[in-house]
């Protein structure tokens, strides 16, 4: 089988799918879902517009910086330069035999971080949720000794990185959100980044 989603290493995101025959195919899978967040968007959006008006954000903002394992250790000397302790360390679910690495990695910026894993998807743990649930255990278990916050899911609203639908990562989040209340109730899950 044909893997679709394949990584760009130079941007850090996968290449957009050249397979226009699976996309459509895919997209006629869930063209209901897709009419039913249509409408539920044009009532929303409107509405949420207005109350945003009435809420005054808070006017402190805090510098982070995301970094990746295939960059190299260095970027922890450049991470101290620069005087930057929040980090988001994406860990892809395709990698996993390289965990080990990842934790490595994490520890290498010191205690002092605040840290955040990006879980990012791939389409096999996103039809495997039985495969999903093994490496969000390892992925927890690994990473609970340095940080108890975790991002499930990257830019979901984009199909290269794997979701054509929203109930396919409903279902996905649940597995994380299932074992984290099972097994480490002190973990906090943040939603995904969406473009």
């Amino acid at each position: 089988m044909e893997n679709r989603f394949l990584w760009d290493h130079y941007s850090d995101q996968p290449h957009v799918i050249k397979d226009k025959q699976f996309k459509i195919r895919m997209k006629k899978r869930y063209f209901g879902e897709y009419v039913k967040m249509f409408f539920s968007s044009a009532v929303i959006l409107p509405l949420a517009s207005l109350i945003m008006k009435l809420f005054k954000g808070d006017k402190s903002l805090e510098i982070g910086l995301c970094v990746n394992l295939d960059k190299g250790l260095g970027q922890a000397q450049l991470i101290e330069d620069l005087g930057v302790k929040n980090l988001l360390i994406r860990v892809p679910l395709w990698d996993m035999e390289n965990l080990t690495n990842y934790v490595e990695f994490a520890k290498s910026f010191g205690s002092d971080k605040k840290i955040v894993i990006g879980v990012l998807q791939d389409r096999e743990n996103i039809e495997n949720l039985e495969l999903f649930e093994a490496n969000i255990k390892a992925i927890f278990s690994a990473f609970c000794p340095i940080t108890h916050e975790f991002q499930i899911g990257n830019a979901i609203n984009r199909t290269k990185w794997g979701f054509f639908a929203m109930s396919e990562y409903v279902h996905f989040y649940q597995i994380a959100q299932k074992i984290r209340d099972e097994f480490y109730p002190e973990i906090v899950l943040i939603g995904p980044s969406i473009i």
